[in-house]
């Protein structure tokens, strides 16, 4: 089985400026990305695919293989599922065929090899589509509160008001790390949440999304507090 790895890293971030080469504890955050994947040895080519040259300078210097990214697939409305296509049928024309595909997101730096090869070995074990991290809410979303026009506090959701913590389902978010996919699948669909996806749940110690400045000390904190106690 012939596995790739693609790293989608586009430039231009709005909020955090440069965000996926931006240090992250000491050094650009794609370069524990990258780490991540090549010590996982899961994968027989690890590429990362961008617009831009100092991404991809970076990227070679660490070690991963290199894609040039189009102005077309470059802007604010081209989807992950678009650049891994373009990816996947670039190589295809170089005779370069893979069995399955990993995405991994350039900012997901509390990720660990432990967890891709996990993830690798789930999507080979069920024969399934899709493999994605997902991570559990601290608190139940059925007792999400919302704020109404009149701008006062209300439940969403009033018929979960009694209802104990306990006694309501688990439920999960992506956790924006590692997808898994079948080549054929990655390359027919643009969803990754199938009816045959199955999950590798990641701890909230170890997710966090990284919007915002706030976002990213708070995923700082939790790296270099990992990092204490691993």
């Amino acid at each position: 089985m012939k596995t790739l790895c693609i790293i989608p890293a586009r430039s231009g971030s709005k909020r955090i400026k440069n965000k996926n080469i931006k240090f992250f504890c000491g050094k650009p955050i794609i370069y524990w990305v990258i780490q991540a994947a090549k010590e996982s040895k899961c994968f027989d080519k690890i590429l990362v695919s961008s617009d831009s040259n100092k991404i991809l300078n970076l990227a070679k210097k660490f070690g991963s293989n290199i894609l040039k990214r189009s102005k077309r697939l470059s802007n604010d409305y081209s989807t992950v599922h678009d650049v891994i296509q373009n990816v996947v049928g670039e190589l295809k024309k170089k005779g370069e065929i893979f069995d399955f595909i990993c995405y991994i997101l350039p900012t997901a730096a509390l990720i660990r090899s432990e967890d891709i090869i996990k993830s690798y070995s789930i999507i080979k074990k069920n024969n399934s589509n899709f493999v994605i991290t997902v991570c559990g809410y601290s608190f139940p979303p059925q007792k999400a509160l919302k704020i109404n026009k009149s701008g006062k506090i209300v439940m969403k959701n009033l018929k979960n008001y009694k209802k104990r913590s306990q006694d309501l389902s688990q439920e999960y978010h992506d956790a924006a790390q590692v997808y898994w996919g079948t080549t054929d699948l990655i390359l027919s669909s643009k969803n990754t949440v199938k009816n045959n996806s199955y999950p590798y749940i990641v701890p909230q110690l170890r997710v966090q999304d990284i919007d915002t400045l706030e976002d990213w000390h708070l995923a700082e904190f939790k790296f270099r507090y990992l990092k204490k106690i691993k």
